[in-house]
Order: structure tokens, then sequence, then C-alpha cells
């Protein structure tokens, strides 16, 4: 399924493992972009971002904050989001760079253009962002470590206590 909607095709990918060292590596399946944590240090702290284009690693001049090591997530659109080291989201939404309200410890998109995040305080329930109210919705009365959503938008939750739901 990938493959059909990659503008880049596994084989054509030029060597990259020469040119820039990462920490974390996110995509979204309903985009083609795939975006990594380089090495670089950004000048705020933190690291800076970069975009697999048909040529090698770009990074994002853009970017006004640096990045956590630990977390990434690829919208839609092919736009990336971090955290930054004061548990901060940093959406480069529609193109643009934007903090977002609130803390979180783990982020991820959906294909369908869902964005949830794990909240920094206790017990780590789990926020839906609305574009509707621009602002985290609570979502799930579940605690939990880790999140990921498919294509369509089901979130799955996991946790060393419950395991994996959905």
């Amino acid at each position: 399924m990938c493959d059909k909607i990659s503008r880049i095709q596994w084989g054509e990918i030029p060597d990259i493992t020469s040119d820039q060292r990462a920490f974390h590596v996110a995509a979204n399946a309903a985009s083609p972009s795939v975006w990594i944590v380089s090495q670089e240090d950004h000048a705020s702290g933190g690291y800076r971002l970069a975009e697999l284009s048909e040529t090698g690693w770009n990074l994002d001049e853009s970017q006004e904050k640096g990045a956590v090591s630990w977390e990434l997530a690829v919208d839609k659109d092919g736009y990336p989001a971090f955290l930054d080291a004061e548990d901060k989201v940093h959406w480069k939404k529609n193109g643009k760079w934007t903090e977002l309200d609130g803390c979180a410890y783990r982020i991820a998109f959906g294909g369908d253009g869902s964005f949830y995040k794990r909240d920094c305080t206790y017990p780590n329930y789990i926020f839906k962002y609305s574009d509707l109210f621009d602002k985290w919705e609570k979502y799930s009365q579940e605690a939990t470590e880790y999140l990921s959503v498919d294509l369509e938008g089901i979130l799955y939750l996991g946790s060393f206590e419950n395991g994996i739901s959905r």
C-alpha cells in the first residue's frame, strides 16, 4: 500500500546513511513525506528536523525551536510535529510553525487528519486536537504510555499494565 502513494521508490533513495544521522524517524501512511529528528543541534537547544527528498535530507530552515530526540509525528499533509524540552508541541500546521497550548509526552497523527497527545499531567490521559476550536479536548479516561493512529484515524493505546487497546 505505501509504495502506491510514495513519490520516492526505495530503490531510488540516495545513500541516506552517509549524509545525515537521526535520533527518530516518522511518516504518515497518507503522505509520502518522511521526517527525522537529526543529530544537528538547533540554535535554541535540542535538534533540527530534516525531510527526505529525492536528493537526500533537507534541514528545515524555518524550524523556530529545537526538538527532543524521542518524539516526532507527521500529519496527513506531510508536515511534522515535535516536542521541545519543555514538553510543548510544535506543529508545522499547513506549512507554518505553531506552538500548541498544553504539554505532551507523546504525539501521533492519523491518516484521516486526527491528532492525539498523551498529556504530561498524571495520569497521562489522551487528548485529541480540535481544529474547529483550536484546542486539545480530553478523548480517553484510560491512562497510557504509548499511542499510535492508523490510516483511518483509529487510535491504539499501549501500556505496561493494560497491554494494547483501541
